[in-house]
């Protein structure tokens, strides 16, 4: 009888769990295949948040009734998990009796022992701690960052256990000790672990001697490649037959849980922002319907300077000048000078109108300066005292200090007290003129620590206020579709304080956000704005487009005025555009009239060298400007050509000859 896939089978350990205990020999109970949960737990919610590692020993089983040949059998993954954040894969330590503390240890060891460490612990490293202390020759390598070391105790015996530790920080220091068999000098190396010891090593005291027959020993580590584990990806392309190479999608996995995130911070100075110094002129922003209750935010729009601060309105409130919004005594809201908000407290709701009064400031950079002061057994205490130079700038020091691993900030008000950002945490002083600081702690600082100052300094600093003139270039533009119908042009473009505009007066004038003209025949604006347009802003040109009338009516001179009539009327004011050509001397030139839209036609005088007319004159002819009369209603059309003044240039002198 042949064996089938029934007849393979997966059996569970003695116990399907995470305990240290976990694992252990086959049993005969099978791992029903399709029982869902059968070998793992559901995914709590507190797992889906801090990650877990789930380790399940099973053993494939091949059972039949007969003597059948047995070739072998083996187990693989064929599809990964649905779950992106879930990662399944196998691995064999080959012991049908090991638990799972050696499984773990198995994967967290990818390092194995290597050649004895040249060093020793000095004294006992005890349970819990995360930090080793080593002594070792002068001339030998320090420990680096990043280094695995392995820790032994009791080697060799039924007492033996160990531990791999990951170095994370090293500082090193030599030292001269006397012992009895006389002084000795030793590098000592202080050395922090990423995990706590499981265990109690016990070390020595430093001797002139190696001190190999410690209880405890270390030893250096290599990179251990014998570790396989086994999964699946999923296929980025397909595989044809003849494929030498697979493309999948990742080839790592995961064997324990971790978080990364990556936040790269560009083009940024250190520091903060602070103390915020006045930047111009007194400010009133007003709200007509306001609601002060708890967390209500009045948005100033503009950073404000510390004390200049008033709300007037249902409520009358004054700056207590360190970020304190009171109501004689009592503090109804915070404010944020640099941010240019105000955030009141629920105990005085009301509703209403409300107008905050302030002097325009602004915040400067806070940190310029910095120093810091180190954390020893020997200075270790409440009181700390520091000269800073320069001196700071008032408003401007920070201190921060750390006491039981965490971060306790205390900042300049700006009159020489130091206030904690968490009550009750530390307060101090600093004098201006001498640049003396004094820190009181809360809490002793933790060793191996320091406290930091930063402040900027006053000629970091300087205030330049009042108006700045602003020479805008004139917009030279010409609209597309012509004529263009009087009063009809609007010209628009965004501003910082909404939208400007520029509107036609009918005659050709620009009026509005600005000035400049408009030509109604040929669509030409010309403008310069008095409001600056907002960066990357356009200009809108908005207007009516009329139909051109073109004629060619007679022209009659008599008396010195010339008459015409348009045939097609009524006319358009302002639309009229005509060319009238003369020859005076037999000069040549045309008069080019334009309507104003109140019934006159004006042309511009002109003038010519007579030269390049008549051999016998020198000079320059000038005629001056012609004006009419136009009726709208009618189409005639009266130019009084007697007010054209002529100035001819002299005779050119001729010289006889013999």
């Amino acid at each position: 009888m042949p064996i089938n896939e029934t007849n393979i089978k997966l059996m569970a350990s003695q116990r399907l769990s995470d305990t240290d205990d976990g694992g252990g020999r086959m049993t005969g109970n099978e791992i029903v295949d399709g029982n869902v949960n059968n070998l793992f737990p559901d995914i709590s919610r507190l797992d889906r948040v801090y990650g877990r590692v789930s380790l399940r020993k099973a053993f494939v089983s091949v059972e039949t009734d007969d003597n059948e040949t047995y070739s072998g059998s083996h187990l693989v993954l064929t599809n990964p998990a649905k779950d992106p954040l879930v990662n399944v894969c196998l691995f064999s330590t080959s012991n049908p009796h090991d638990e799972r503390t050696a499984a773990r240890d198995r994967i967290e060891g990818y390092v194995t022992q290597g050649p004895a460490y040249f060093g020793w612990l000095w004294g006992n490293q005890l349970a819990g701690s995360r930090a080793l202390l080593v002594y070792q020759p002068v001339d030998s390598k320090s420990p680096e960052v990043g280094e695995v070391l392995y820790l032994v105790e009791n080697e060799g015996t039924g007492g033996q256990y160990s531990q791999y530790v990951r170095i994370t920080g090293v500082e090193t220091e030599i030292i001269t000790t006397a012992t009895i068999s006389g002084s000795a000098t030793r590098k000592i190396a202080h050395i922090d672990v990423g995990d706590p010891l499981r265990y109690t090593f016990h070390g020595g005291e430093i001797t002139p001697y190696d001190n190999s027959s410690n209880q405890s020993k270390l030893y250096t580590t290599t990179v251990a490649d014998a570790a396989n584990y086994f999964g699946v990806m999923e296929l980025t392309q397909p595989l044809t037959t003849g494929d030498i190479t697979v493309n999948v999608d990742s080839i790592f996995t995961h064997l324990v849980p971790s978080a990364q995130s990556e936040a790269p911070l560009l083009d940024l100075s250190p520091g903060e922002s602070g103390p915020v110094i006045e930047a111009g002129a007194s400010r009133t922003v007003t709200a007509p319907a306001f609601h002060a209750s708890d967390a209500a935010v009045f948005y100033f729009g503009r950073g404000m300077k510390p004390g200049s601060v008033v709300v007037s309105g249902v409520r009358n409130y004054t700056d207590s000048g360190d970020g304190l919004l009171m109501n004689g005594a009592t503090v109804a809201g915070k404010i944020s000078y640099g941010l240019g908000t105000i955030t009141f407290v629920g105990a005085d709701s009301w509703t209403g109108s409300c107008s905050v009064t302030a002097v325009t400031g602004t915040m400067v950079k806070r940190i310029v300066n910095t120093i810091f002061q180190e954390i020893t057994i020997s200075n270790r205490g409440y009181n700390y005292t520091k000269i800073l130079n320069p001196p700071p700038l008032p408003g401007s020091l920070i201190v921060d200090y750390m006491s039981q691993g965490k971060w306790y900030r205390l900042r300049d008000k700006g009159n020489g007290e130091l206030v904690s950002d968490i009550a009750s945490t530390g307060t101090g002083t600093i004098n201006y003129a001498t640049g003396s600081c004094l820190l009181t702690c809360a809490a002793l600082p933790d060793i191996k620590t320091a406290v930091l100052y930063g402040w900027g300094s006053p000629v970091d600093v300087e205030q330049s206020t009042g108006m700045v003139n602003i020479n805008v270039a004139q917009i030279d533009h010409t609209v597309a579709e012509t004529p263009v119908s009087p009063s009809s042009m609007t010209i628009s473009w965004p501003s910082a304080g909404g939208t400007a505009t520029l509107t036609d007066d009918g005659t050709g004038t620009l009026t509005g956000d600005g000035t400049g003209t408009v030509n109604h025949v040929t669509g030409r604006c010309l403008f310069v704005p008095t409001v600056l347009p907002a960066a990357g802003a356009s200009y809108t040109f908005d207007y009516d487009r009329y139909a051109l009338i073109t004629e060619n009516p007679n022209v009659s001179i008599s008396g010195g005025i010339a008459t015409c009539q348009l045939a097609q009327t009524p006319l358009k004011s302002g639309s009229v555009n005509f060319l009238l050509p003369i020859t005076v001397g037999g000069i040549p030139h045309t008069y080019n009239f334009t309507d104003d839209g109140n019934g006159n036609v004006n042309a511009a005088g002109w003038s010519t060298d007579m030269g390049q007319y008549w051999d016998d004159w020198d000079g320059v002819f000038t005629a001056s400007a012609l004006a009419g009369t136009i009726d709208y209603t009618t189409g005639d059309i009266v130019i009084d050509m007697t007010a054209m003044i002529i100035d001819a240039m002299s005779f050119k002198p001729t010289t006889a000859t013999d």
